[in-house]
Parts: C-alpha cells; structure tokens; sequence
C-alpha cells in the first residue's frame, strides 16, 4: 500500500503540472489566433507590465507602436484585445453599443449588477440607464445654472492664487493650480463644502491618489491573477479595511456620506434655509429635491392604489434606495471631473506654453500689440474719434 504521504505528494504533483500546462496553453491564446500580442508571463500575462509606476495608457501605446493598431493582451487569466483603429472603434462604441457597453474593470469590483458601489461609469446594462435616468434632472440648464455662484466664486479664487504666485517672480507649477481649482469645484457643487478651500485641504491629494491607485494597487494585481479569490475574499476584505488602512477612495466616500446625510437631517428640520444662503446651491441640494418629489409622488400613487397600511414601508424602502443612488451619483462627479481635471485644456495649454517658448514670445508680443490698440481705441474714442464704416 503506497503511504499517505507519497499519494499526497503525487498529488500535488499532478496538480502542479496540469496548473503548468493549463497555463502554457491559455498564454498562447492571442498567438493561437494569428493575432499579434506581447509576450505574457506565466502567471500574470501582461498585467505585470501594466501594473507599476509606468502609467499603463503609455504601455498601452508603446505596444500599439510595436504590434500595430489591433493586438491581444492578457490581465491575468482575462484576454482583452487592444483597439486603436478609428473605424473599427466607431463600430464597437457607437454602431454595436448594446453589445460592448462594458468597461474593464478589476475583479474586486465583483458583480457589476448587484455591488451597491458602482457608479453610473463603471455600471452596465440596465443599471447604467436607471442611474443615468435618476441623474438627468440635476444637469438640467436651470439647475447647472443654480450652481454657478460656487464656480464663479471658486474661480476667483485661484485667480488670486495664481496672481500671488506671479508676484513672487518665480516659476510655478501651474497644473498644481488647475487641479486645486478642479477639485475645488467638485468638493462645493458635489460634496457640499461650504467654502473655497484651495491650497487648504488634503482632498485635492486624496483625490490625486485615488486616481492613481485605479486599477493599480496590489489587490487589483492579485484579483487578476486569482479571479475568483478577488471576488469572493478581497472585494469584502476592501470595504471592511478601507479606513484602517486610510484608502482615500473610501475616505472621501465617507466624508460624502457625512454630508449627505448632515445635509438630509437639516432640510428635514427646514434648519437648511437659515443655515446656507439659497444663492449656494449645490447638488447634494438638487439630489434632494429630486428625491422628496420622487417620493410624493410615489406616495400619491400608492394612496390611489392601495391603502395606508404598505404606504409607510414603501416610503422608507423609497428613501432608502433614493438615498443610495444619491451617493452613487454625487461620487460620479468626484470621478469624471477629477479624470477630466487631470487632463484639462488649461492645464496643457500650459504644458504646451512652457516647453515651446518661442510660441510663448510671439503670444506675448501679441497679447502686447493686443492692449496697445486696445487703449488707442479708448483714447480715439475719448477725444470723439469714430471708426468709419464700411
């Protein structure tokens, strides 16, 4: 009779081997194809290269130079084939949308359709049209219009910062000034600070590293190569540790939480309108109102069709999910506007100035002639000159 030991290591043995071979045949997936790709590693296929401090979009177009403008990689055990052909990526997002409306995400986000946590740009399907139904009514003309005193005000503000950064006649870093103005923004049309806080906050660095952590932190690189642990040990481990370990993406999710609800107690005990001016309106105030409208009328319904017993569990059962969505919504502004902050047209405006400085002579000297005719014209003006017509 064989001893234990012996069958257990025989065991192991063949396990181990048939891991070697099962994943020997799923590196040659691309190859397989006829389908060009980098050489993948054995167990995290392309995502090693991905993962790191080289940003993964420059990756992504070093490889695209090399293996042209379709290629297959590997995130883990998942293929993902590269597309930079215009054409062809029309035909994907535009023409076939119903069938790639997906984005690729990391397998700690878990189920797409039932995490409570993903936002209208990571969800999919039906739950992205009913988040993006429910956020409409906040991006109205009128209500964008609502917020535009905290953006002006906000604005004004760095202009004075930039002003004083002018003064001291040094070079300054002008992305920095763009990013506190962005994320200023957010925080008071989004996350309901009450003043402009720039250069005065750790939020703008949060924000900074959450973004920079997306896709490219250590749980993402072990939900990749081990899927299904990903998703069933590390997306709760994630949400139960995310302040013991002072995960800004979890930080600034909660200081949101706060808030909303802050805010929701006051407008309940009708303290909001002494408290905060109506000119500052922001839209943790327009999420509000979209939710007690919603819920009167879902009152009024279920008055019309059933009776006052199941009204009072529909109500909270409405303002639960309500509330919800809420911070799912407001969260989406804090990521597309910070993605968009990251990469503003002032922000290279002023990449592009200050590494081509004869351009940035010829704009001056412009802007130089520009104020010149400007003040003939107010003189000429002055002494009763009129331009003739033509």
């Amino acid at each position: 009779m064989v001893p234990l030991f012996l069958q257990l290591a025989l065991i192991l043995l063949c396990s181990v081997f048939a891991f070697i071979v099962l994943m020997r045949k799923h590196r040659k997936y691309w190859p397989n194809r006829g389908i060009p790709s980098p050489t993948p590693q054995l167990i995290s296929g392309n995502f090693g290269s991905l993962y790191g401090n080289y940003p993964s979009m420059f990756q992504l177009r070093d490889w695209t130079r090399q293996h042209g403008k379709v290629y297959g990689v590997q995130y883990g055990w998942r293929n993902a084939l590269v597309i930079s052909d215009p054409a062809m990526v029309h035909e994907l997002l535009v023409i076939k949308f119903e069938y790639f409306h997906a984005r690729n995400l990391s397998p700690i986000w878990g189920n797409l359709d039932t995490n409570k946590w993903v936002s209208m740009f990571l969800a999919r399907g039906g739950r992205w049209k009913r988040l993006r139904t429910i956020a409409n009514p906040a991006f109205s003309v009128a209500n964008l219009k609502k917020c535009m005193f905290l953006i002006d005000d906000s604005v004004k503000n760095a202009i004075n910062f930039l002003e004083k950064a002018r003064n001291k006649c040094q070079s300054f870093n002008i992305h920095r000034h763009f990013v506190e103005m962005s994320f200023d923004v957010i925080a008071r049309v989004a996350f309901g600070q009450r003043e402009s806080r720039q250069f005065d906050t750790e939020m703008a660095q949060l924000a900074i590293e959450s973004m920079q952590k997306y896709m490219n932190s250590p749980f993402d690189y072990v939900g990749f190569v081990f899927p299904w642990f990903g998703i069933h040990f590390l997306e709760p481990f994630i949400n139960w540790s995310g302040m013991l370990r002072k995960d800004p993406l979890i930080i600034l999710r909660k200081q949101l939480m706060d808030e909303l609800m802050a805010r929701k107690k006051l407008k309940e005990s009708g303290e909001q309108q002494q408290q905060q001016p109506r000119a500052q309106v922001d839209f943790i105030d327009l999420f509000l109102e979209t939710e007690q409208n919603e819920q009167q009328q879902q009152q009024t319904e279920q008055c019309q069709n059933e009776g006052e017993a199941k009204l009072s569990k529909t109500a909270l059962q409405l303002g639960i999910v309500q509330r919800h969505l809420m911070d799912i919504s407001l969260f989406d502004r804090l990521q597309l506007g910070f993605k968009l902050a990251l990469l503003s047209p002032p922000s290279m405006r002023g990449h592009c100035l200050r590494h081509h400085q004869q351009k940035n002579k010829k704009r001056d000297k412009a802007s130089q002639m520009g104020l010149l005719l400007t003040m003939s014209d107010g003189q000429n003006n002055k002494n009763g000159y009129q331009p003739q017509k033509k």
